[in-house]
């Protein structure tokens, strides 16, 4: 496991984002992912230090329009048509 980030300016709460080895589902779009804790693992996680299993991930190509600030709306998520 390895942290990938961390932020925590001084008065300011902060956060740090946890990653782990890809799910097969999705390595090939990148090999890390993020650590996603249930509130069923999280005593786990905190006390002893495991990572749950990596759940169900499933990863399909969106449109370029995702990568526009201007962009919103959950049309930004659905799939588009490939040739692969």
């Amino acid at each position: 496991m390895w942290l990938a980030g961390l932020l925590h300016p001084e008065g300011l709460e902060g956060f740090a984002l946890l990653t782990q080895d890809a799910a097969p589902s999705i390595a090939h779009v990148h090999l890390r992912m993020p650590v996603v804790l249930s509130k069923n693992h999280l005593e786990a996680w905190l006390v002893e230090g495991r990572v749950p299993p990596s759940p169900e991930v499933v990863a399909w190509a969106v449109g370029m329009s995702v990568n526009r600030t201007t962009e919103d709306g959950p049309h930004l998520s659905e799939p588009i048509p490939t040739l692969f």
